[in-house]
C-alpha cells in the first residue's frame, strides 16, 4: 500500500523465508531480513517518516517492550508516525502458527489501554486507537481474533508531558 502510495518503503522480518516471499511478491520493493528487536536501520534510510508494525511487537517479551518502543522513537524524526498492530488479550502464550509448521511462536497479548499507556511512556502521542476483528484476505481465511491498533506520532520531545489528543479510530484500517 505505501508503494503504490510512491513511497520509498523498506520491508524488514527476521525469517529469511518470509523475506524470499515478500521479494517474489512485491519485486520493486526493498526487503531486509532484520531483527526487529534490534531495528538497525540502514544510514541512506534515515530517518524513516514512519513505522507500521504489522503483528511483530506481540512476539516482543514485556521486558524488551520499552527498549523497542525507544528504538522505533530514535529511528523517527519529530512527527513521524507509528502503528502498531497486536494481537488482543491477556498474558503471554507460545501458540502453533498454521504459517510456520513445527514451529512454536511466543505472544504478548495486549489490552487496548495497555498498549496506549506504553506507546506513551516512550515519547509517542497517540492519535487513534481501535480493536477490531480479523479479516479474511485472499489468500488467509479470517480466525477468532482480534487485533489492537494504534496509531501514534512522535513527540518533538520525550520530556512533553501535555496530555496527548485520543481518538477511536472508526474506519476500517487496509488489511494486513
Amino acid at each position: 500500500w505505501f508503494h503504490v502510495q510512491g513511497r520509498q518503503v523498506l520491508g524488514v522480518d527476521l525469517s529469511e523465508r518470509v523475506v524470499a516471499e515478500a521479494r517474489r511478491r512485491h519485486p520493486s520493493v526493498q526487503f531486509e531480513v532484520m531483527d526487529a528487536r534490534t531495528l538497525s536501520v540502514p544510514e541512506d534510510r534515515q530517518p524513516l517518516a514512519g513505522i507500521w508494525d504489522n503483528a511483530t511487537f506481540h512476539h516482543i517479551p514485556p521486558a524488551a517492550a520499552g527498549t523497542k518502543l525507544s528504538r522505533y522513537h530514535a529511528a523517527l524524526p519529530s512527527g513521524g508516525i507509528l502503528l502498531l498492530r497486536v494481537r488482543e488479550g491477556d498474558g503471554e502464550v507460545r501458540l502453533s502458527d498454521p504459517d510456520y509448521p513445527g514451529e512454536w511462536r511466543y505472544f504478548k497479548r495486549y489490552r487496548e489501554t495497555e498498549l496506549i499507556d506504553l506507546v506513551t511512556q516512550h515519547g509517542f502521542e497517540v492519535l487513534g486507537h481501535a480493536v477490531l476483528p480479523e479479516s479474511a484476505t485472499p489468500s488467509h481465511s479470517a480466525r477468532e481474533i482480534s487485533w489492537v491498533y494504534v496509531l501514534a506520532r512522535k513527540r518533538a520531545t520525550s520530556t512533553d508531558d501535555s496530555q496527548p489528543s485520543v481518538r477511536r479510530i472508526e474506519q476500517p484500517l487496509p488489511p494486513s
